[in-house]
């Protein structure tokens, strides 16, 4: 199965490149055929334009003996016999049909410039064009003379009280600093109000017996 369906896709492939080649052939015969037809075209103008100018039975060019003629009663004036009287002027004859425009002529020489004319007035100015792209930023020049100082201008108005920022965070505790000198007395403060009689304590324990005094006078002498 797969043999066959090789032999199939390369049968398919020839005739793929054969259609190419048929389709190259036929392009050139057309480009062939399309410039013959452009050669054809320009002779029957060519001979269409001789038909026009020769004379069938002399076999001349008019154009070419007309041009031949008028050189040489130009360059030859004088010198073809005596002059006779001029002619009764004839009647003017029927235009003849338009003849068939020729080839063009090979372009001449460029002429030297003219003189430079008179600068005109100036014209009305036109509509602004649309603002064209950005250009590459230059590089920046050298740095001017500072220029002198102006004057002061007048005060701003006061701003606007900011929002308070935010806490900040407590820094370390600092080392303790060395004592100080001890400062002078106060004066003394004034005497308090007496407050309120205090609730009778207890009764403390028995003191320790004392000494005995001496004895007394006899009889009631001193």
């Amino acid at each position: 199965m797969d043999t066959i369906l090789s032999k199939l896709i390369g049968k398919i492939e020839l005739l793929y490149t054969k259609v190419a080649e048929l389709t190259e052939q036929n392009r050139l015969l057309t480009l062939a055929n399309q410039d013959l037809s452009s050669r054809v075209a320009d002779m029957k103008m060519e001979l269409d334009h001789l038909a026009t100018v020769v004379d069938p039975e002399t076999g001349l060019d008019n154009e070419v003996l007309c041009a031949t003629v008028g050189t040489i009663l130009r360059e030859k004036y004088g010198e073809l016999g005596p002059k006779g009287p001029p002619g009764d002027k004839g009647p003017c004859g029927d235009p003849g049909p338009a003849g068939i425009q020729g080839p063009p002529g090979e372009r001449g020489p460029v002429g030297a410039q003219g003189p430079v004319g008179e600068r005109g007035p100036v014209g009305a100015q036109g509509p602004v064009g649309e603002k064209g792209p950005i250009g590459d930023r230059g590089l920046r020049g050298e740095k001017g003379p500072a220029g002198d100082r102006g004057l002061k201008g007048p005060d701003g108005e006061i701003g606007l009280t900011g929002d308070r920022g935010p806490v900040g965070e407590r820094g370390p505790v600092g080392d303790k600093g060395p004592v100080g000198d001890k400062g002078p007395v106060g004066d003394q403060g004034p005497v308090g109000e007496r407050g309120p009689v205090g609730e009778k304590g207890k009764r403390g324990d028995m003191g320790a017996t004392g000494k005995r005094g001496p004895p007394g006078p006899i009889g009631g002498n001193p």
